[in-house]
C-alpha cells in the first residue's frame, strides 16, 4: 500500500484558488465583478454532477440562460435586480413566448440564482417566484 502513496499525491492537485464554496478566503472584491456568462458554465457542471440533472435538463438551463444573457446583457450577479426580471419577462412576451417557455426560462434563472446564492455564496438580490396554477395567464411574482 505505501508504494500507492507516491503516485497519488503527483496524480491529484488541488486548485490553488477556486471561487467555489465562498470564493477566495478573505477576498469579497470579486464578486462584484462575476457575470451570469462567467458563472453559467460552473452551474451547469454543479446541476449535471452534484445536482444529477439529465443532460437534456443541463442542456435547456444552458438554452434558457443564454437567451437571459441576450435580453438583459451578461450582468454582474449581485447587480440583478426587479428591473432587470421585468424586462427579461417583456423581452419575451414582445418576441412571442408562450408560458411554457417563460416559465421554462424564469425556473432556469431561479436555480442559477440558487446556486449563486448557496453554492458560490454571491449574494443576489432578486428570488424568482411564480405564482400558482390558479392564477397563471399574466400573475407571477419575484
Amino acid at each position: 500500500m505505501t508504494n500507492f502513496e507516491q503516485y497519488t499525491s503527483a496524480l491529484v492537485k488541488p486548485p490553488e484558488k477556486t471561487i467555489i464554496q465562498g470564493g477566495f478566503l478573505g477576498d469579497t472584491g470579486y464578486q462584484h465583478t462575476l457575470t451570469i456568462g462567467m458563472l453559467a458554465p460552473l452551474f451547469l457542471e454543479w446541476a449535471r454532477y452534484e445536482m444529477r440533472r439529465a443532460p437534456s435538463t443541463v442542456q435547456r438551463y444552458g438554452e434558457a440562460l443564454h437567451w437571459v444573457i441576450r435580453d438583459i446583457g451578461d450582468q454582474p450577479v449581485t447587480g440583478l435586480h426587479l428591473g432587470h426580471l421585468l424586462t427579461l419577462r417583456r423581452k419575451m412576451e414582445e418576441r412571442g413566448c408562450r408560458e411554457a417557455r417563460i416559465s421554462a426560462i424564469l425556473h432556469a434563472l431561479r436555480a442559477f440564482l440558487t446556486f449563486c446564492r448557496e453554492v458560490v455564496r454571491v449574494p443576489t438580490c432578486p428570488r424568482v417566484r411564480f405564482a400558482s396554477r390558479a392564477f397563471r395567464g399574466g400573475m407571477w411574482s419575484i
